[in-house]
């Protein structure tokens, strides 16, 4: 019980004064919403929510308590209230609604309850994983799981045998390719929400300046829940994506291969035209590719290419394997008949 309370003094106490008049005074959607973004930035949050609905419903109640009394009661005072105060006899229920409120919300500081599933410590993550000024190479994580960070994204990793799950927080995008252990089921924490999965390939990521998260399933099952204190949870099938924008959720067709061209995987290409050839290497290099003549963009290359090899290999590869040839100066490549 003690431990309860500590937590969420010391939690409460990490709010600037904005925030904390928020968590008090924000109602329905505006509530769920400030309360997942607080719980992304510190998961101990979800620890004290039960708390925090039951608070929020006890403070509905004194509320409509209140409001159902409100019209007998000021049919009562208003006769003998003068003119000059009826103003602020007006705005009295609404202080004193407000003031509920508060108190109910106050009284988390001492109001002692149970936790059905225990009080949720801070999560240590053993692994952190980082893609600064480009995307990342394929990243082994200790459970066999494969990981391809997009630029500007960090994924932090948490596993140990006795743990009933594989953990991960992601900031930013990733693929994965998850090692199938229904025994141990495996977590993406995003800003929003978590996917679960137990053995599949899949696309996610949280764009912050668009305030939008996504799920993009290649293969397998994932289901994602979302954060908040109305919580949702949705399943996704193969070739389905799940969009998050503000509030609204919904499903979409999966998204085309040219939104992930960042994915430095290798390419096993099958008949592909040679312009998409073009546009994956300058993804993954960062260097312009022209064609000499446009009726090449339909020239069909057969083959592998990967990003671990350097830029200069791979075209020398497409161009022996399409007969064709290469000119290379001012930092730039042309293809040529």
């Amino acid at each position: 019980m003690n431990e309860t309370n500590n937590l969420l003094e010391e939690l409460i106490a990490t709010l600037d004064e904005q925030r904390f008049e928020q968590l008090l005074t924000l109602q329905g959607a505006e509530f769920d919403l400030f309360f997942a973004s607080i719980a992304a930035q510190d998961s101990r949050w979800l620890a004290v929510k039960e708390i925090l609905v039951a608070q929020q419903q006890v403070a509905t109640e004194k509320v409509a308590y209140f409001e159902t009394r409100k019209s007998e009661a000021w049919k009562q005072i208003r006769p003998h209230m003068p003119k000059e105060r009826r103003l602020i006899t007006f705005l009295a229920p609404i202080a004193v609604a407000a003031t509920l409120l508060l108190t109910a919300f106050a009284y988390l500081y001492i109001q002692q309850r149970n936790f059905p599933n225990g009080y949720q410590a801070e999560i240590i993550y053993s692994h952190i994983y980082q893609a600064n000024g480009k995307a990342s190479s394929m990243i082994l994580l200790p459970d066999s799981s494969k990981v391809w960070l997009n630029k500007n994204s960090t994924l932090s990793y948490k596993h140990a045998e006795a743990d009933k799950e594989r953990l991960v927080k992601l900031d930013g995008e990733a693929y994965f390719e998850v090692k199938s252990s229904p025994e141990h089921p495996f977590i993406v924490q995003l800003e929003k929400g978590r996917v679960q999965v137990t053995g599949t390939r899949f696309f996610a990521g949280y764009h912050k300046q668009a305030d939008s998260l996504y799920v993009d399933l290649q293969e397998g099952k994932v289901s994602y829940r979302s954060f908040g204190l109305n919580t949702a949870e949705w399943k996704l099938q193969p070739k389905e994506r799940l969009l998050v924008h503000a509030a609204q959720v919904s499903k979409q067709p999966a998204a085309a291969a040219a939104n992930y061209l960042w994915l430095r995987k290798p390419l096993h290409a099958q008949a592909q035209s040679l312009s998409s050839i073009v546009t994956q290497l300058e993804a993954w290099y960062a260097v312009p590719i022209g064609l000499a003549d446009q009726d090449m963009a339909n020239i069909r290359f057969t083959g592998e290419i990967s990003p671990q090899e350097d830029l200069r290999s791979n075209i020398e590869k497409i161009c022996w394997t399409a007969g064709i040839r290469f000119t290379h100066e001012n930092k730039s490549y042309l293809l040529t008949k």
